[in-house]
């Protein structure tokens, strides 16, 4: 009796702690979500949609940043068929709930010039994340992603 007791305790241990696995393997949380390459598709501001396919958003580890800018050679110097590529990197300062705090290591004018920001943190309010999809807003400004 004693066994098939142990026996009936060990099976609901293993249940419960089958069930905290699974629950746990599937959760999606924006940290895991967002890690990748992300390319820029389209920036809205009052209205008007720019496209955008230039522009890359690296998130590594849930706290490493980069942005990556190609620079089309061919519309500087024309003949010239090598693009050039300005990585500018930084760190998620905060990652809490819909929102995250981005912070550039070092900005300079090329920066600014290269990014359209004007400063070197910015805070970004998630919008909406898919596992293909991602969308931004900050300063007015709604960013819409595709995973790269």
């Amino acid at each position: 009796m004693k066994f098939i007791s142990i026996l009936l305790h060990l099976r609901y241990f293993g249940f419960v702690l089958s069930t905290v696995l699974l629950f746990t393997a599937c959760t999606d949380d924006i940290e895991h979500k967002i890690e990748g390459q992300w390319q820029l598709k389209t920036i809205e501001k009052n209205g008007m949609i720019s496209p955008v396919d230039t522009v890359f958003y690296n998130f590594m580890n849930g706290r490493v940043f980069s942005i990556t800018v190609l620079q089309p050679q061919e519309l500087i110097n024309p003949g010239n068929t090598r693009d050039h590529a300005y990585t500018f990197y930084g760190y998620i300062d905060e990652l809490a709930g819909d929102n995250m705090l981005i912070t550039i290591h070092n900005p300079d004018d090329g920066f600014k010039e290269a990014t359209g920001w004007n400063e070197g943190q910015r805070i970004f309010d998630i919008v909406n994340i898919t596992n293909k999809n991602l969308m931004l807003r900050t300063n007015e400004q709604l960013y819409s992603f595709k995973k790269h």
